[in-house]
């Protein structure tokens, strides 16, 4: 049975490797350069999640089966990506391991981290995705986000396209309208 729950200090290793699997899985389909493995080295490191874990405005959730990691997801609390209309709270990543796709773990864990967001005051949560990653894009507009600008990745001075996306119900309308439904 899978166990979504909150993230420990214990985790970061699992994180920092299950991270790295997924990106490389994801954007190094054609190969590995030595620009690419120096970002995803330094950014997906067990010290750069020992800090994050540590950060009062970083949330993370994780997946697990027979206490093995299969995905998780970071949220960033006063994150605003400057644009009308979205909150304050990002959906920074929402990773799970390749052989576990299609298997609803990627949904339980969107679901678990917007229900933990609907406790503050945080609008509707928004997300950068890569505008070439077509299947992700995919997964989260069935789950009710919707393109609403976009910007910018940069690794030193190379720029990739990120859409910005927002889900399309905030927390505090849906409550809303759940009790003029009745």
């Amino acid at each position: 049975m899978m166990l979504i729950r909150p993230s420990i200090s214990k985790d970061a290793s699992s994180l920092a490797l299950l991270s790295l699997e997924v990106w490389s899985a994801t954007y190094l389909r054609r190969g590995i350069n030595a620009f690419f493995a120096d970002y995803a080295l330094k950014k997906f490191s067990k010290p750069s999640f020992e800090a994050a874990l540590c950060d009062p405005l970083e949330i993370f959730l994780v997946a697990e089966r027979n206490k093995l990691l299969q995905g998780y997801i970071r949220l960033r609390l006063n994150s605003d990506c400057g644009l009308e209309d979205t909150g304050v709270a990002e959906i920074r990543t929402l990773y799970v391991r390749p052989p576990h796709h299609n298997r609803g773990i990627g949904k339980a864990l969107l679901r678990a981290g917007l229900s933990t967001l609907e406790a503050g005051v945080h609008g509707r949560p928004w997300l950068a995705v890569n505008a070439q990653n077509k299947e992700a894009i995919g997964f989260y507009t069935t789950q009710g986000f919707e393109r609403v600008g976009k910007r910018n990745f940069c690794i030193e001075d190379t720029r990739f396209l990120n859409y910005i996306l927002s889900y399309a119900v905030s927390p505090t309308d849906a409550c809303q309208k759940a009790m003029q439904d009745g």
